[in-house]
């Protein structure tokens, strides 16, 4: 019995030692959880401090690298508007230095224009002194031969085009196939989805008997009936640790078999569903293939058209080639040919003018004189208009010929630049300086004249030229204007070949030629001429009025052809009346030759105009235009027109289009009535039907 209670006291002290020496282990562990919080909260002191730190750090530089970047942006605006001005101020300058050099060369430039202005001024002054004087350092010559066409043709013959690029054509792509890459990109197989995760529960382990938690641990106060209650008690512990075992174990059973039936349904919606994805796949994909194959056929179908097309436009193409080339050789061919017909007519036509010519033919040497004068040059204001008749029973020339008037001569004697006004200013020549120039330029253009027609004609056809000078001017009178002959002369070949021109004083001179004229020409006082001017041709005849007597809606086409031709020149004589043209109608004759004659004094447009008059039912031919063109180089004249109550056929339009000949149709010819307020009419059926009535 002692013995039990001293063991139960050990056991007491044993277990309250175990007892003090776990409170004083769980005190340790308090000890050390607060210790090491402290030091947690000293580590996140110190790492807040540092934080803190860096941040005032970080702000420090921010403020510092601010405050820098500040100052560098205030150096660099000091510097761009020191640079800004710098560049302003070198802009300035260099700006003054342009304008002075500018104003320099402005300067400059003003005394070198007035001094070449100047230079010209008295070039032009000494060329009016030298008017006569130009004239004898040119030979003067009747050159049949230079009139001659002896060009070549030179358009080049056409060369064959080159045969057009062969077409490219279109390669049909292939077949849409299911196999393609592109189709199965386009509609990739649907991927079999993954397997679903099958999981289930452990089973948690039986107890074991064997377990430590299960031995049975005896102290040495503990007796038999103690440790039958011990006994008892770890077997009471094992078996409800075992019987939650089984009950956990069912549940786990019961629960993994619930999982697998989810898992079995979820696999079997996973491959059902996988199923239907394929099946909408292979539907879409034969769809998709089905419209592609479609969209082949059609794109085949496009491709085989054009195709086609390109080879039908290749093949048409070569064939407008070949013909283009053909219709261009073939013009070609036309042209040269024209080109040679119009060149032997005009070499015909110039052999019959040499011929005519040295046989003494008037018309011919008229010809000549007028073509030589018109080549005659003269300052540009100078008016060079004349008229010219050649008397072949005395072989005397008569030139009408008009002379420049005060306004045309040139007083101009210098221009000066004043820089400090920055103007110019002109000094002329005096009035008595410009009046004795004036009749000095009068007297050399007579001589002159009469010189280069001497020295052209080298053959005894002109024995004596007569030349009347004439002025035009506004009658200080009668305000108008009038066109007074202020000089005449008549210089004998045989005499004026015997005056050295080159050393001749001009008035003196035409003086010694008992030349006609005031003694101060500038007054142009008016005098008679020794011999007037004859412009009646011995083809010319009486003509007469035929407009008036026409009646409104009259058919021309259906006319005499004799009025028609006075009908022309009656339209001709009021078109060309305001110039103060003259019209001359012809000898009736029918030989196709010149129907009227026009004398036209337009400085521009004038001179001698032929004109044929074709009352026609048919359409003119080219051969019709060609005879005028003949007719116009034998007259010498300047100009041809053509008139018809029909049209023109393409090549007549054609060969007048670089030549002074001018068509009307019928057209043409009603218009101009209309304009003078006469109302005809053309039909050219009608007049047909008339002039057969009447040839019958």
């Amino acid at each position: 019995m002692g013995y039990g209670i001293v063991a139960k006291k050990n056991l007491f002290t044993v277990i309250n030692q175990a007892a003090r020496a776990a409170e004083r282990a769980q005190r340790a562990k308090e000890r050390e959880r607060i210790a090491e919080a402290k030091r947690l909260e000293r580590e996140r002191v110190r790492r807040e401090k540092q934080r803190i730190a860096e941040a005032k750090r970080l702000e420090r530089e921010r403020v510092a690298k601010e405050k820098k970047r500040a100052a560098e942006a205030k150096r660099l605006e000091r510097e761009r508007v020191a640079e800004a001005k710098k560049r302003t101020a070198e802009a300035e300058r260099a700006q003054k230095a342009r304008e002075r050099e500018e104003k320099a060369r402005h300067i400059e430039n003003n005394k070198s224009l007035a001094d070449s202005q100047t230079i010209e001024a008295q070039e032009l002054l000494e060329s009016m002194e030298q008017i006569l004087a130009h004239a004898l350092s040119i030979e003067h010559t009747v050159d049949f031969d230079s009139a001659k066409n002896t060009d070549e043709f030179l358009k080049p013959r056409p060369e064959k085009p080159p045969s057009p690029q062969r077409p490219i054509y279109r390669d049909i792509p292939p077949e849409p196939s299911i196999n393609d890459l592109d189709y199965q990109s386009s509609f990739p197989k649907p991927e079999k989805p993954p397997e679903p995760e099958q999981l289930y529960w452990d089973m948690p382990l039986e107890p074991d008997p064997n377990d430590e938690k299960y031995i049975l641990k005896f102290g040495v106060f503990d007796f038999s009936k103690k440790r039958e209650a011990i006994k008892r008690k770890a077997l009471e512990k094992y078996q409800e640790d075992y019987n939650a075992w089984e009950l956990e174990k069912q549940e786990l059973i019961e629960t993994n078999q619930q999982l697998k039936l989810e898992y079995e349904a979820e696999a079997k919606e996973i491959e059902n569903n996988y199923q239907k994805m394929l099946k909408d796949w292979e539907n879409k994909r034969n769809a998709f293939l089905h419209e592609q194959i479609i969209k082949w056929e059609q794109s085949k179908q496009e491709i085989i058209s054009v195709n086609q097309k390109m080879k039908s436009n290749y093949e048409a193409e070569l064939k407008v080639n070949e013909k283009s080339y053909y219709l261009m050789l073939e013009e070609w061919e036309n042209d040269k040919k024209a080109f040679l017909h119009d060149q032997e007519i005009l070499n015909k036509s110039n052999e019959a003018l040499k011929e005519n010519y040295f046989n003494g033919d008037p018309e011919s040497i008229q010809y000549y004189s007028n073509q030589l004068l018109s080549n005659s040059e003269y300052y540009n204001t100078f008016p060079q208009e004349f008229e010219l008749e050649y008397n072949p029973e005395n072989k005397i020339l008569i030139l009408e010929y008009q002379l420049p008037s005060l306004e045309d001569i040139p007083t101009l004697k210098e221009v000066k630049y004043i820089q400090t006004r920055d103007e110019f200013t002109e000094k002329h020549i005096t009035k008595t300086q410009h009046n004795k120039l004036y009749d000095k330029i009068l007297y050399q253009i007579t001589l002159r004249t009469i010189h280069e027609l001497y020295d052209a004609h080298q053959t005894d056809l002109i024995e004596a030229i007569v030349f009347n000078g004439h002025v035009k001017s506004i009658d200080p009178a009668t305000g108008q204007k009038t066109n007074n002959c202020v000089l005449s002369v008549q210089a004998n070949k045989e005499d004026f070949e015997e005056i050295n021109l080159t050393m001749v004083e001009p008035k003196a001179c035409f003086k010694k030629l008992k030349g006609v004229g005031s003694s101060k020409l500038h007054s142009l006082t008016p005098i008679p001429p020794l011999v007037k001017l004859d412009r009646e041709d011995s083809r010319f005849t009486d003509s007469y009025d035929v407009i008036d007597g026409m009646v409104e809606g009259y058919n021309l086409a259906a006319m005499d052809w004799e009025d028609f031709e006075h009908l022309i020149r009656e339209l001709f004589e009021r078109a060309f009346a305001e110039a103060g043209g003259e019209v001359k109608v012809t000898q009736a004759s029918r030989d196709g030759g010149i129907d009227a004659v026009i004398f036209d004094p337009d400085p521009l447009r004038g001179g001698k105009i032929v004109v044929q008059a074709k009352r026609y039912t048919n359409v003119v031919g080219v051969s019709a235009v060609r005879d005028l063109y003949g007719t116009l180089v034998n007259e010498g004249a300047n100009k041809g027109i053509l008139v018809t109550t029909s049209d023109y056929g393409p090549d007549a339009y054609k060969f007048a289009s670089d030549k002074p000949i001018q068509l009307l149709n019928g057209g043409n010819l009603l218009h101009l009535l209309e304009q003078y307020g006469y109302k005809a009419r053309i039909n050219l059926q009608e007049a047909k039907q008339s002039l057969s009535k009447e040839n019958k």
